[in-house]
C-alpha cells in the first residue's frame, strides 16, 4: 500500500544572483614599432619588443601594441580585476622598467614577419602599424610612435638584465581593471594597450617578449578578467509544489530583455544538478510572465531544483536552489538511481511480461522490450537521465526517471 502524499509549496522572492566569472582571453593582435626603422613591423613575428637598443644597432627605441577581443564579455558586466600577463624571454645588458598605456586610436597588424632575432622588425605591409602609421599605408598617427593615453594604467618597476628564460610579467591595478571596463561598456572604444619602457633613454635595455604568434602557447599573452554580471531579467517567484508522485515548478517575470530559454534542472544531493527540460523564454517583455514545469514520477527522498536563465548571446545566471520532500512511494520505483548497469524496478502491479521503453528527456527512444526479469541492462546507453516507461499487462502505463552514470 502507498504512502500518503504530503504537499509543500514555496514562494520565493528573488532575482538572479551576479554570479562571478573569470575569463582567461589571448590577444587579438599585438604588433611592435621601431623608432630607428619607421617603416618596419613585425605582425606575424614570433616575438615583440620593448626598450632601446644600443646606438651600434641603431638605437631603436621599440614600443609594442596589444589589443584583446572582450566580445565574450556581457556588456553590462562589471569588471572586479583584470590581469595582463606577457613574458619576456630576453633581455639586453640593462635594466629597465615597463609602462602599459591605453591607445586612443585604431591600428594594424598586417603580415610582416622578420627573420631570426627579429630585433629591427621587416618591412610593414598593408595594414600594418608602424612608428609613423597606425594602418599602413594611409593611416598616419597624430603623433609619431602612437597615439597613447598620458595615463599609465599599469607599471613595473624594474625587467632585470640578462634574462634568457621565459619569465612572466604582471601588470594589473584599478586603471587596467578601468580600462576593460570602458571597452566591455563600449567596444568601439577599444584600441587596447602600448607596452613602453619608461625610461627610453637607457641603451642597451631592450626586452624580448613571447607574441600570439609563438608556437609556446603557454606563453603567449593573455588578460584574465573578472567580472560580475547580471542577466536582463527580473524573476518574480519561483515556486515547487508536491502533490502525489509530481513536483509542479512555477516561475514568473516582470521583465524580460534578450531572454533565450530557461533550463530546468534537478539533483538529488544538492550538488550534481543536470539539465531535465528547457522552456523557451518570452524573449522581450515589460509585463508579467508566468512559466511552469511538471516534474513527473520522482522518488521519495529530498530534491533539488534550480533555474538556470540563458541569454540570446548564451550567458547564464542561476537562480537560487528550493528542496522538496517527499514521503510518497512511486507507483514504480527504479533503483539504484543513479546506475551505471543495470537498473532493478519494482512495482505493486505483476511486472512479468510488462512492455518496457527507455527515452531521453528529448523524448527519444532508445531500448525497448520486455520484462522477463526484474531488471534492466543499460550498459549500452551513454551517461544521462532518462525516462523510463513500463505498460503492464493489464494495460497499466507507469513512469520513472533515472540517472546513468
Amino acid at each position: 500500500m502507498q504512502k500518503l502524499y504530503i504537499t509543500l509549496q514555496l514562494l520565493l522572492l528573488f532575482s538572479f544572483g551576479n554570479a562571478q566569472t573569470t575569463v582567461s582571453l589571448g590577444a587579438s593582435k599585438d604588433n611592435t614599432i621601431y623608432s630607428a626603422f619607421t617603416g618596419n613591423s613585425n605582425g606575424q613575428g614570433e616575438y615583440f619588443f620593448v626598450g632601446k637598443n644600443a646606438v651600434g644597432n641603431a638605437g631603436s627605441v621599440q614600443r609594442a601594441l596589444l589589443q584583446f577581443d572582450l566580445s565574450t564579455i556581457p556588456a553590462n558586466a562589471t569588471i572586479t580585476s583584470a590581469i595582463l600577463t606577457v613574458y619576456v624571454n630576453k633581455s639586453a645588458p640593462t635594466a629597465t622598467g615597463l609602462e602599459l598605456r591605453k591607445l586612443n586610436a585604431a591600428w594594424g597588424e598586417g603580415t610582416s614577419d622578420a627573420a631570426g632575432r627579429e630585433a629591427q622588425g621587416a618591412t610593414a605591409t598593408t595594414n600594418d602599424a608602424t612608428w609613423l602609421q597606425r594602418v599602413s599605408p594611409t593611416l598616419a598617427w597624430t603623433t609619431a610612435g602612437g597615439d597613447f593615453s598620458p595615463t599609465v594604467s599599469a607599471s613595473v618597476q624594474s625587467i632585470a638584465a640578462g634574462i634568457g628564460s621565459p619569465t612572466a610579467v604582471t601588470m594589473q591595478g584599478v586603471n587596467v581593471t578601468a580600462d576593460v571596463q570602458s571597452w566591455v561598456a563600449n567596444s568601439s572604444s577599444n584600441f587596447g594597450w602600448i607596452l613602453k619602457a619608461n625610461d627610453e633613454t637607457l641603451e642597451a635595455s631592450v626586452k624580448r617578449f613571447v607574441s600570439k604568434n609563438s608556437a609556446s602557447t603557454a606563453q603567449r599573452p593573455s588578460l584574465s578578467v573578472t567580472y560580475q554580471a547580471t542577466l536582463p531579467i527580473t524573476l518574480k517567484g519561483f515556486s515547487a509544489s508536491l502533490s502525489r508522485q509530481n513536483a509542479l515548478l512555477k516561475w514568473s517575470t516582470s521583465t524580460e530583455i534578450d531572454n533565450d530559454r530557461f533550463e530546468i534542472e534537478h539533483s538529488l544531493n544538492g550538488r550534481d544538478f543536470l539539465t531535465i527540460a528547457e522552456v523557451k523564454a518570452n524573449g522581450a517583455s515589460t509585463t508579467e510572465h508566468s512559466y511552469s514545469y511538471l516534474h513527473e514520477n520522482i522518488s521519495a527522498g529530498k530534491h533539488f531544483y534550480r533555474i538556470t536563465d540563458v541569454d540570446k548571446s548564451g550567458h547564464r545566471r542561476y537562480s537560487q536552489i528550493i528542496t522538496l520532500s517527499s514521503m510518497s512511494t512511486p507507483a514504480l520505483q527504479v533503483y539504484p538511481n543513479p546506475a551505471t548497469s543495470f537498473i532493478s524496478v519494482t512495482t505493486s502491479s505483476v511486472l512479468k511480461g510488462a512492455e518496457f521503453s527507455i527515452n531521453s528527456l528529448a523524448g527519444q527512444l532508445l531500448l525497448r522490450g520486455k520484462l522477463s526479469e526484474q531488471q534492466i541492462d543499460i550498459q549500452k546507453l551513454p551517461a544521462g537521465q532518462y525516462w523510463l516507461t513500463l505498460k503492464t499487462n493489464s494495460g497499466e502505463l507507469m513512469k520513472a526517471q533515472f540517472l546513468k552514470k
